[in-house]
């Protein structure tokens, strides 16, 4: 598991990164997985949407955003 604190504005997305958690599951090429969790300060105040292997939350500009990675590994 590792964490990094990120501290950066994105103009083009009204996004405050503030930081990550991502953690590995499983061998790279035979079932391994990787997820990544990001929280940020949005400039929106609500906003919902899942795909397939992510999902996003914005409640009250406070934005939570989860991606997993069945093919490789986040770096």
């Amino acid at each position: 598991m590792r964490f990094r604190l990120v501290c950066r504005y994105s103009p083009g997305e009204r996004l405050f990164r503030v930081g990550r958690v991502m953690w590995d599951r499983g061998v790279v090429g035979s079932g391994g997985w990787s997820r990544k969790l990001s929280l940020g300060i949005s400039g929106y105040w609500f906003h919902w949407s899942r795909h397939h292997d992510e999902w996003l939350v914005i409640v009250l500009g406070v934005r939570v955003h989860c991606v997993k990675s069945l093919g490789g590994w986040f770096v």
